[in-house]
């Protein structure tokens, strides 16, 4: 089997996290985040290799011949990138993928069933757990639309059935680890602060300098704090 070339194809940015897609026959680009800055964790998310179908009907089809090449492919990609954590689903032919890998590198995958309401987000919590660390995701083609959208990035359409080589890689900073929440469950303390310690000391001081003038001022203007 001829070993694709490997190089960033294009980048799609938000606020929160960087994606880059990474596929044969493409020009290298600088990516939009600095992944070696600190609490950046380094998502690589990949379908599983090829399937069998000699048996129709199957659901939980091994890998083919083809596949398991694909599957030495990857491990010999990502073998020196430092990948401390592999996550797959239930089914062999995610598992399949991932072990060359696995086993290159001493790695029990951690396996979060795919298909059932939730799934993505269980998926996206994991990662959480390996803040500053390399993540595996092995996926499916219509999984792996909703775990990038889970980590902050674009909602994607569903991989083409015949779409294997793609290997999509995320920089998920540091304001994804608190689930984007924290400034809401945070903002009525800071206003407090704001109210108490600033706003209430001018006014004393505003009320202690123009006496009734002030507070018939304050009356008549609306208050926002």
């Amino acid at each position: 089997m001829r070993l694709h070339k490997i190089a960033t194809q294009s980048y799609f940015k938000t606020s929160l996290v960087a994606l880059a897609i990474v596929s044969a026959c493409a020009t290298a680009q600088k990516p939009a985040v600095d992944p070696t800055a600190p609490g950046i964790t380094t998502v690589y998310i990949v379908r599983h290799a090829e399937k069998s179908t000699m048996v129709p009907n199957d659901p939980d089809p091994d890998i083919t011949s083809t596949g398991r090449r694909r599957a030495e492919a990857l491990a010999s990609r990502l073998g020196t990138s430092g990948v401390t954590a592999i996550i797959i689903s239930q089914f062999k032919r995610t598992q399949e993928t991932a072990q060359p890998l696995a086993a290159a590198l001493r790695i029990q995958p951690e396996m979060i069933p795919a298909g059932t309401q939730g799934s993505s987000d269980s998926v996206a919590a994991a990662v959480l757990r390996h803040r500053g660390g390399k993540v595996l995701i092995v996926g499916h083609s219509n999984t792996i639309p909703g775990i990038i959208a889970a980590l902050g990035g674009p909602r994607l359409p569903n991989l083409c059935d015949n779409e294997y080589s793609n290997l999509f890689v995320m920089y998920v900073g540091a304001s994804v680890y608190f689930n984007t929440l924290w400034p809401f469950l945070l903002l009525p303390l800071v206003l407090i602060v704001i109210q108490r310690g600033v706003i209430d000391r001018e006014e004393r001081y505003l009320e202690g300098k123009f006496g009734d003038d002030y507070i018939d001022y304050k009356m008549r203007v609306r208050r926002w704090l």
